[in-house]
């Protein structure tokens, strides 16, 4: 579907995006996608502190958490999220450019 227009693309689909200083480039999945209400968060090769902000449909920001990387893992609590899609943006405590993939929230 690379041929669609960014904002026609479903939720699902690979749209991870990076800034474009970035030099080395993380694609982050999220497991399950759709969540329920927690989700892994697969970073790999990403290690230590980040700060993960959930993102609605409307462009507000929904709730914000703080977690630590393990293994480029860790676990986000999502049962205070509405049903919806959303985009989960990360940012890193290292300098590296944040990452931002959607996800769709369902209970």
């Amino acid at each position: 579907m690379s041929w669609l227009p960014h904002f026609m693309k479903r939720y699902h689909d690979d749209v991870s995006l990076l800034a474009a200083s970035s030099a080395a480039q993380v694609t982050p999945r999220i497991s399950p996608n759709p969540i329920d209400t927690h989700c892994a968060v697969l970073l790999p090769g990403v290690e230590g502190p980040c700060s993960f902000t959930w993102i609605d449909a409307l462009g507000r920001t929904a709730g914000m958490e703080q977690a630590v990387l393990v293994q480029g893992r860790a676990t986000l609590d999502a049962s205070g999220l509405s049903s919806g899609p959303y985009l989960l943006h990360a940012a890193f405590g290292d300098g590296r450019a944040p990452v931002i993939q959607r996800a769709w929230v369902q209970p």
